[in-house]
């Protein structure tokens, strides 16, 4: 059951929350006087949320230059951590190249050597 005055759940049977109950109590209506109750459910559908505004224009371009500087951080940080890597494979890379007149058999490894 919902409450026929603000349309609130109720626990139990009734017709009134007991915040309505007390409201109607404070202002009593004098005998006699007709009261249109509404049909059942009509007032759910007649209560609708309100449309939810989007964001102004201005507040568009500034997430989107926000977007784009987080966006251009993550970048270089990337291509710093890429390089970072790369450079110490490069090294070791190029040190293990094979000199004119060198076969698979003869270089030997720094670990062989080291062992």
């Amino acid at each position: 059951m919902v409450c026929l005055r603000c349309g609130r759940e109720l626990p139990r049977d009734g017709a009134f929350c007991q915040d309505c109950l007390l409201d109607m109590e404070r202002d009593p209506v004098a005998p006699g006087t007709p009261v249109v109750l509404p049909q059942r459910g009509a007032h759910q559908s007649s209560r609708r949320p309100p449309k939810r505004r989007g964001p102004s224009p201005e507040e568009q371009i500034r997430a989107l230059k926000r977007r784009v500087r987080v966006l251009s951080v993550l970048a270089l940080v990337f291509f710093l951590l890429a390089a970072a890597l790369a450079f110490p494979a490069w090294r070791h890379l190029r040190g293990q190249q094979l000199r004119p007149g060198q076969n698979y058999s003869s270089v030997v490894s720094t670990q062989e050597s080291t062992g």
